[in-house]
């Protein structure tokens, strides 16, 4: 009995000898994590670099990277309790979302979310900038059911301390100048630990907020990923909810830039049809409601009249465009009958009264269009379609 004893140990001491020496036991999690394999590869290119003085892409991402990554942001999410929704929870999630189907069957490991083209599902590997030259890139993780944009390790965690095999590479290995680029290492960005909080809350939040349920997630992202909530309205038609919508409202009646802005009311799918923000519409009624202010309103007309006279809007049929003016007219005109006699900052038509005159002969058949439709179900409209009627030449009618 002694000696089986002994030859057990022996073997168990010999397992542990025996492990490979590039994985690291995280004594909080009683996990091991393997060194990533694009750690030394990103040190080695460094935080940044310079050629000639001038800014110089140090580092050509891949899907290696994400793929590195996916461990050490999934360890992130369960720390903050972070619940994993199943397949199909997450698919419906995305779905409802950002309009995409996930599709299990593909052997693909990401489904690419495009920052400008809803439309686009060409997946590419895209670090985020500030640049708003550069499209901001982010990507559904099918077996883990969560979303990220792709990070460099030492922008996640603190790979000094969770790798020393890497932090002895790169104090002895690489090289400031390399060649005619000389580049800023990574243990010498003296914000880095700040970056690394900031990323790790933006996963956490965001995801906290789209598939857990989480609302009050929310103040967080209005105040630290205007940016993120903002694509998620205007480019994937998010409008569901009316915080997110009231947010960017305000940020639109202080503004007044219409042609940037159009998108959260109206847009258009990937079919080129026209797709109605309705939720967002509404949202905007009820700020309207209780500011009652002129140029907030005239927002509503000078989307109607891009809508009819913009030539970014031709692809749409005469239906689509009635549709759409419908939709803003069901709010504008109402309001402008009850308060334009109290202010002449109003002016002197309706969104549909301006329509009439726009249309001219075709009037009759642009009633008709929405007549037949039943008023698209909008409970203004019959009566805002009545009050265009009075308009004549001179204007608005009493």
């Amino acid at each position: 009995m002694k000696n089986l004893f002994l030859i057990v140990f022996t073997f168990q001491l010999f397992s542990c000898q025996k492990k490979d020496k590039n994985t690291i036991t995280n004594n909080s999690s009683n996990i091991v994590m393997e060194i990533p394999k694009c750690l030394n590869a990103q040190l080695t290119a460094g935080s940044s670099a310079e050629k000639s003085e001038t800014d110089y892409p140090n580092y050509t991402f891949s899907e290696t990277d994400l793929d590195c990554s996916i461990p050490l942001l999934e360890k992130e999410l369960q720390k903050r309790s972070y619940k994993f929704p199943t397949s199909e929870e997450f698919a419906n999630k995305v779905l409802e979302i950002f309009k995409r189907k996930i599709d299990y069957k593909k052997s693909t490991n990401y489904v690419y979310i495009d920052g400008n083209d809803a439309c686009n599902k060409q997946i590419v590997y895209n670090k985020n900038s500030e640049d708003d030259m550069i499209s901001r890139s982010y990507y559904l993780v099918k077996n883990k059911s969560f979303i990220t944009e792709l990070l460099s390790i030492p922008e996640i965690t603190d790979y000094s301390k969770e790798f020393p095999e890497s932090k002895k590479f790169e104090e002895q290995q690489v090289n400031n100048t390399q060649g005619d680029i000389k580049i800023v290492k990574w243990n010498e960005e003296k914000d880095l630990n700040q970056t690394r909080l900031k990323n790790i809350e933006k996963l956490v939040n965001r995801n906290l907020f789209l598939f857990n349920n989480r609302n009050e997630q929310l103040v967080w992202l209005l105040f630290n990923d205007e940016n993120f909530l903002e694509i998620l309205c205007k480019i994937y038609g998010y409008d569901k909810n009316d915080k997110i919508n009231q947010y960017f409202i305000k940020k639109i009646v202080t503004n007044h830039n219409i042609d940037n802005n159009i998108a959260f009311f109206i847009g258009k799918n990937c079919e080129n049809k026209v797709n109605i923000n309705q939720n967002f519409i509404n949202s905007f009624n009820s700020y309207l409601t209780s500011s009652k202010k002129p140029n907030d309103a005239l927002i509503l007309r000078n989307i109607a009249s891009r809508i009819m006279n913009d030539s970014k809007y031709s692809a749409l049929s005469k239906e689509e465009k009635i549709k759409s003016i419908s939709y803003l007219a069901n709010v504008y005109d109402p309001v402008f009958k009850a308060f334009h006699n109290e202010d002449a900052n109003w002016g002197s038509l309706t969104i549909l009264a301006d329509a009439k005159d726009f249309y001219n002969t075709d009037w009759e058949e642009m009633k008709s269009i929405i007549i037949k439709n039943n008023y698209y179900n909008l409970h203004n409209l019959k009566m805002a379609l009545e009050y265009a009627e009075e308009f004549d030449s001179v204007g608005a009618p009493d």
